[in-house]
This record gives C-alpha cells, structure tokens and sequence, in this order.
C-alpha cells in the first residue's frame, strides 16, 4: 500500500508539467517587481524597457531551459528515485535533495556551454534557482492533489 502511495505521489508528469509552467511565469513576474521598485532616483540614465518585453523574453529563456533540460531530468530521477525506494522503507527527502542539486548543477553547466558564458557558476546558480523553484511548485501541487483525493474520498465514503 505504501509502495502505491509513493509511486502515483510522486510520479505525475501533469504536475510536473504544471510545476515548470508555474515556475517559469513566476520568475519573470518577480525580476519586474525587483526592477520596478529597486529603480529609484539614481538610476535616470539606465537603459529602459517595458515590462512586457522582458516578460516575454524570460519567459522563453525559462520555459525552454525547464522543458528541455530540467523536465526531462526530474522525470528520471523521480523513477530512479522510486526504483531505489521501492522495497525499502528508507527516509527520501535527502534522496531528493541532492538529486536536484545535481540536476541545478547539470542544467546550469549545459546553460552556461550554450550560452558561451566565461562565469559557469551564475548559470549554475540559476539553474540551482529554477530547479528548487520547481520543487516547491512540485511538491506544493502533490499536497494539494493529496489532500483533494483524501477529501473526495471521505465524501464519497460518507
């Protein structure tokens, strides 16, 4: 029974799909709140864009970099991650932890080599951001989904 629970929380590619769509509409919405309040009287001669634009460009940068790189991963290693798990009754949050370490690590390394940049490690912190963003989106979901499922399921028994 248990093994069950763990296999259909765990493995929803539509939650996942829904994680990176929420994940990468929420990154731009706040780099345009950082920018608009943190522009104040000494930033005159800065170079202006509007919101929309921005918007629509890091949306693009996000969604290709959480659907071709860091989607694909997540479903591996949440199969994986299942597979270990399967006959033992081990504790997986740190599993999970590091195994999106790592998939911060690999995507931020792949971003950096496609965008020729000479500072790996700001690539990888942003890929590190996306990929915990990701999670919580992710396991925020699962939660939600659970506890519907628990509520029907109550409704239905009564």
């Amino acid at each position: 029974m248990k093994n069950k629970t763990l296999q259909s929380s765990f493995h929803r590619p539509y939650i996942k799909f829904l994680s990176a769509i929420f994940t990468a509409i929420t990154i731009p919405i706040f780099l345009g709140v950082f920018k608009y309040f943190s522009a104040g009287e000494g930033r005159i001669d800065e170079f202006f864009s509007n919101f929309g634009y921005e918007f629509t460009i890091t949306l693009i940068i996000n969604l290709t970099f959480l659907f071709i790189i860091i989607f694909p991963l997540s479903i591996l290693i949440d199969g994986l991650i299942i597979m270990k798990v399967k006959n033992k009754k081990t504790f997986i949050f740190p599993s999970y932890v590091i195994s999106y370490v790592l998939i911060g690590i690999i995507s931020g390394s792949i971003y950096s080599y496609f965008i020729s940049s000479f500072n790996p490690i700001s690539s990888i912190l942003y890929g590190l951001e996306l990929t915990f963003l990701f999670v919580i989106y992710q396991f925020t979901f699962n939660w939600l989904i659970n506890k519907i499922k628990i509520i029907l399921s109550k409704n239905a028994q009564s």
